[in-house]
């Protein structure tokens, strides 16, 4: 399939550009991502496959209705290997050849009213200050771990520790986003 971007390479084997979502408008908070996997590069949506599902029920459980939040990646593309098989961590120049677009979106997104961006992962985190950059005065970014490690570490089991942490952290940081408590205790 043909993309409109060719700046990075990544089109080559991308089925398609996943671009930010969220099902009710405005979004509350905005996620971001490294970028769309397998499952996200067939649907076109972001945050959607097994990763996705895990934050979407994180999120849920933390009091957060995730069609209310703007999920994106730091690249529109999937990273993978030449067979398409195995997902990779895009490189610090697939990030920079896409920050235009996700810069766009920000500026979008932030202006319908979002105040809060969580960074899900090492290599969003490492946007942080970019992020804010383009984001209005005092919208507040947080990171968080991405739930693909969560998997990694056998945590799509729901009474798995590494989940019930990554639940806890999530929680953790909707009180810090919206200053609001999320035990139900």
């Amino acid at each position: 399939m043909k993309h409109p971007c060719n700046k990075c390479g990544l089109e080559k084997f991308a089925y398609k550009q996943v671009g930010g979502n969220c099902i009710l408008h405005p979004p509350v908070v905005v996620v971001v991502g490294e970028g769309p996997g397998k499952s996200e590069d067939v649907l076109g949506t972001a945050f959607v496959g097994p990763a996705g599902k895990l934050l979407r029920h994180a999120l849920q459980q933390a009091g957060v209705d995730p069609a209310r939040v703007w999920f994106t990646n730091l690249v529109a593309c999937r990273a993978c290997d030449s067979l398409g098989e195995t997902n990779r961590i895009p490189t610090e120049e697939e990030c920079e050849a896409c920050w235009p677009r996700l810069k766009h979106e920000l500026r979008q997104v932030c202006k319908d009213g979002v105040t809060d961006v969580i960074l899900a992962g090492k290599t969003a985190a490492r946007y942080n200050g970019a992020i804010q950059s383009v984001c209005p005065s005092g919208t507040r970014v947080h990171e968080i771990t991405h739930p693909a490690a969560v998997l990694r570490q056998g945590g799509a089991n729901e009474d798995g520790a590494a989940f019930q942490n990554y639940i806890k952290r999530l929680e953790e940081e909707v009180v810090q986003c919206f200053g609001i408590s999320t035990s139900t205790a």
